[in-house]
């Protein structure tokens, strides 16, 4: 087995509990949302003060933080979140996830130290879209979640870049980057940090044989991949990221921990064994109708899926078994015995979506495996399912593993967990006492924020009295005592001879002091370079492209391919031959699967085509093959082009025109044009959807060239 780096775990907080919570149970790294341009708006967030005290707590432990700026920026707020890079720059946060090109190219050049990460929301597919972030000054590329193993793999071994995947959460229907469907029905963009998620509705439709169906038909199970993490380590994967800046933090602390177990267990031994109370735990804390592994294993079809229960599932711990009349106690046979203060959902066998709630506050056991539970405000029947939405004893155990280390506790109330290992040097040189405390660097990737720091403090001189001289073991008994520091004392060496008399206060207090100063030190901050921000923002002249028309007509560039196959013929004639003589090839903002196969067995025709013919590009991936090699080439909007600095980014490529990204269209717009809501990897059954309280009515498309579902709306009236 080769030899691999061990991976960073990097959790979610999306406030300082959750992420004292990551800290205290392994997280290697913390990402968040600062107050501005981060895709998850509605998380409780950081402050500019929160966000230097949760930067000072995490480094404190040596763990990095990553802030979010995941979020397409407009023209008129480049400035702004160049500025507040600047800020986050200077209080030493450890890398910028960020989305938008165009922010990217900015920070980059204004602040060339500052690691920047490609968001999920940048739609990186394979090694082309990684091997383009680094040469646009990206250090790591955070990947879609559609891949599969093998996929990832070769982003791993060819993209040259470190590569982040999701193990365990949420997972989106739609590509990251690529959804319209929040904004469409919503009035609110994903791609601007307020999904309203109308992937988690109630829809109907017909499947392909005219069967009517029901249910939330876009809504996946959660993402969960701790039995594939030793596969995921050996493809290559270098941070294995947990989804949920929403979830609580007991959430962050039972899923930190887990993953934590296991990533360790697999690089000591080369194998593990997840246990079944390890899986129970992950279940209960959160699930949304199961688990999924996702595409890991290629497409799972409708396994992938949750359509009856969009929210928490929890735990299936019995059934109803009798009830008395207009009496909120409910018999329950279980084959788990909940407690007092357990959440419980009854569900209907008969009624789906019909659920009735309460947390246990009467608990009796009026036989063997028979529970009478209560109170229940709503009638329920026998034969329901009976499940356990939240255990008080998992959350309070995970409480335990962060409780009282609020930064808002007094030191003396403040509880310590996680700390750093620090080692100490005691010298004793001419009847002076120098202390010296230096951190050990982490395991692992070396990050600024993680270097080796040294703080060191004297005291004396002293009186010398060799027969009545301080014992050594009364030193290292005082210096070990860490107390309320993120330190623990590794190693303690002590140089030269003794022959003096220390009161214990007196090495109390060098300890004290000589600690305090180390934290200190280990405060990391940066100051701006020299100019910053003083480039001024290019004008329109110098970085603007040509907009293309809304109404350019526009020909799938794979199914020209197609037709080229069947007829015989070369893509030129095909293109020349095409039904509207105006329409431009165009290559899909994902061509993942059969459109890239369909597009590399012609890709030398595709380089001769373009050299007369411009080729609009939606993605990435194509944008790298195809860019520098003098070809025509057009921008589309899945590129998300919303700002003169992105246009910039794609001129210097090459792009000589760009279709903008649609974030700047009226909602009206994209339906009279009937672009695509949604992207996804997952073939529908239905092939139209309808929520007629939400007024949404969708139509599901396979076009014959691609392996993805593309969703279009389905204008009436009322949209």
């Amino acid at each position: 087995m080769k030899k691999r780096r061990k991976p960073e775990l990097l959790v979610p907080a999306g406030s300082m509990e959750p992420l004292i919570a990551a800290v205290e149970n392994g997280a290697d790294a913390v990402y968040v949302g600062g107050r501005l341009f981060n895709a998850r708006m509605n998380a409780g967030n950081f402050d500019d003060e929160r966000m230097q005290q949760a930067l000072d707590y995490a480094h404190a432990r040596g763990v990095k933080v990553f802030v979010t700026m995941n979020t397409l920026i407009f023209d008129e707020e480049m400035e702004e979140a160049v500025e507040y890079a600047g800020f986050l720059y200077r209080a030493g946060v450890d890398a910028l996830i960020v989305q938008d090109l165009g922010l990217g190219r900015r920070i980059h050049e204004e602040l060339p130290d500052f690691p920047l990460h490609l968001s999920t929301q940048g739609t990186a597919c394979d090694a082309e879209a990684v091997a383009l972030a680094k040469e646009l000054g990206y250090e790591r590329v955070v990947l879609s979640r559609e891949l599969s193993l093998a996929e990832m793999e070769a982003a791993c071994r060819d993209g040259g870049l470190d590569i982040e995947v999701f193990v365990h959460g949420a997972l989106c229907i739609c590509y990251s980057g690529q959804c319209q469907m929040s904004r469409f029905y919503g009035g609110r963009s994903g791609n601007r940090g307020a999904c309203a998620q109308p992937c988690r509705l109630p829809y109907e439709g017909v499947d392909e044989n005219g069967k009517k169906i029901s249910g939330h038909l876009l809504s996946p199970k959660d993402l969960c991949l701790v039995d594939r993490l030793g596969e995921l380590i050996e493809a290559g994967v270098y941070s294995f990221k947990i989804e949920g800046r929403m979830k609580s933090p007991e959430y962050v602390a039972v899923v930190t921990r887990i993953y934590r177990k296991y990533i360790d267990e697999y690089m000591e031994k080369g194998s593990y064994h997840v246990t079944p109370e390890d899986r129970r735990e992950l279940r209960q804390i959160f699930n949304r109708g199961g688990f999924t592994s996702g595409y890991l294993n290629g497409n799972p079809g409708e396994k992938l899926m949750s359509p009856v229960i969009p929210k928490n599932q929890g735990i299936r711990i019995g059934t109803v078994q009798s009830v008395k009349p207009g009496s909120t106690l409910v018999d329950v046979s279980c084959d788990i015995l909940p407690d007092m203060g357990d959440g419980i959902e009854i569900r209907s066998e008969r009624k789906a979506g019909k659920a009735v709630s309460t947390i246990i506050s009467y608990r009796k056991e009026p036989g063997k495996g028979v529970l009478r539970i209560g109170d229940f405000k709503e009638p329920v029947q026998v034969g329901d399912a009976v499940y356990r939405t939240s255990s008080k004893k998992q959350l309070e155990a995970a409480r335990s593993s962060f409780r009282n280390m609020s930064l808002d506790a007094s030191p003396e109330s403040r509880r310590i967990g996680r700390r750093r290992g620090i080692n100490l040097t005691l010298t004793c040189f001419d009847n002076v006492l120098r202390l010296t405390g230096t951190t050990i660097p982490e395991t692992g990737e070396l990050w600024d924020s993680q270097a080796k720091k040294s703080a060191v403090l004297e005291a004396g001189p002293f009186e010398t009295d060799a027969e009545r001289a301080t014992p050594k073991e009364r030193y290292e008994n005082a210096l070990r005592k860490t107390g309320n520091t993120p330190f623990e004392v590794e190693s303690l060496r002590f140089r030269g001879d003794f022959d003096i008399r220390v009161k214990a206060s007196e090495i109390n207090a060098l300890r004290r002091e000589c600690l305090a100063k180390l934290e200190e030190e280990i405060r990391f901050r940066r100051t701006l370079p020299e100019g910053f921000r003083t480039m001024e923002a290019m004008g329109e002249s110098e970085t603007g492209l040509p907009v293309l028309p809304d109404t350019l007509p526009r020909v799938p560039l794979a199914a020209l391919c197609l037709e080229a196959d069947r007829s015989g013929q070369s893509l030129a004639e095909a293109y020349g031959n095409r039904e509207d003589p105006e329409a431009v090839p165009f290559i899909s903002n994902v061509t993942k699967g059969r459109e890239d196969d369909i597009l590399l067995h012609r890709e030398g025709e595709i380089r001769e085509l373009g050299q007369s013919v411009p080729i609009l590009v939606g993605n990435l991936s194509w944008l790298h093959r195809l860019a520098g090699k003098g070809l025509w080439l057009y921008g589309d909007y899945g590129l998300n082009g919303v700002n003169r600095e992105t246009a910039r980014v794609l001129k210097e490529m090459g792009v000589e025109a760009l279709c903008p990204g649609l974030e700047r269209n009226e909602t009206g717009e994209l339906g009279e044009k009937r672009m695509p809501l949604m992207i996804s990897e997952h073939d529908f059954s239905a092939r139209e959807l309808r929520n007629n309280k939400r007024g949404i009515r969708i139509r599901v498309e396979h076009p014959e060239y691609s392996s993805q579902s593309r969703i279009v709306p389905v204008v009436t009236e009322r949209n």
